[in-house]
């Protein structure tokens, strides 16, 4: 299989910072001159070996080649949720209990926010784009919703994350020379799913490298050979590393094209020296 590897100037780093995109195209149109079935998405849920899921979304009219991101109106509304398709339809009968559901587990997507995980930079290609931090699932499935006042609504697009794995090499105690070859390991269960690997380096000389590795298969190890690390790395660097399974979901089929994607991560951070 062909792989593919990315380098970038972006400075997503393991910590969390914003990212900072650099968009295809500064157009923006808004969602009320875009008709459901006009609307390509691109939905990524994304999980850890821990802790909560993250929902990152951006959409475009007229396919994938688009440069024009689209901006929700005040009458369209992004939802997530770790248990069933979001709906608006609430039992007055038993509001309260209704609503302490919804909050449990459901959420409403905002504009922007933190992309939790620095490969995400990869996957999201537009300035305006749509998050938000949701309990994990029991059952590792999410749904997300597109709810819509003048067009059809898009409410059952829904993906289910891999199984939890781990990194077992390079451990994050340990020392590797950029001079080198680096070999990664990981936890694989042998499916037929793809497997990235995003590579951050954040080095005491304000030299920041990052590169994507795509469409590996789920053999367990890969080899990073040195001379996709920076030269201008000098001296001690913290590198970053972020294995990525994923499985694409069912999208609802209003949407015009597009995918949802959900993504098991396990990092490795260690330090490297020239």
């Amino acid at each position: 299989m062909d792989n593919s590897i990315v380098s970038g100037l972006k400075l997503t780093s393991s910590y969390f910072l914003l990212s900072l995109l650099i968009g295809c195209g500064t157009d923006t149109v808004s969602s009320d001159d875009v008709a459901t079935t006009d609307a390509h998405v691109n939905i990524h849920v994304t999980a850890g070996n821990t802790g909560n899921a993250y929902i990152n979304i951006e959409l475009r009219p007229d396919g994938p080649a688009s440069t024009t991101s689209i901006e929700l109106s005040k009458s369209d509304q992004l939802w997530a949720s770790n248990d069933e398709p979001f709906s608006r339809n609430v039992d007055t009968d038993n509001l309260f209990s209704e609503l302490n559901t919804m909050a449990s587990n459901s959420i409403k997507l905002h504009q922007g926010g933190v992309f939790n995980y620095g490969f995400l930079d990869f996957r999201i290609y537009g300035e305006i784009w749509y998050s938000g931090l949701i309990p994990a699932s029991n059952d590792d499935t999410y749904y997300v919703s597109l709810l819509r006042d003048s067009f059809q609504s898009a409410a059952d697009s829904r993906v289910t994350i891999p199984s939890k794995f781990s990194v077992t090499a390079p451990l994050s105690n340990e020392t590797h020379s950029r001079s080198n070859d680096l070999t990664i390991n990981w936890q694989s269960d042998l499916t037929s799913l793809p497997v990235s690997i995003s590579v951050f380096t954040t080095c005491l000389n304000n030299v920041n490298d990052t590169f994507d590795i795509e469409n590996l298969s789920d053999t367990g190890s890969y080899t990073l050979a040195a001379a996709n690390f920076t030269p201008a790395a000098v001296g001690i660097c913290n590198t970053n590393i972020e294995v990525v399974k994923a499985n694409l979901g069912q999208l609802d089929p209003l949407f015009n094209s597009g995918i949802i994607a959900g993504n098991r991560v396990s990092k490795a951070i260690f330090t490297s020296t020239d």
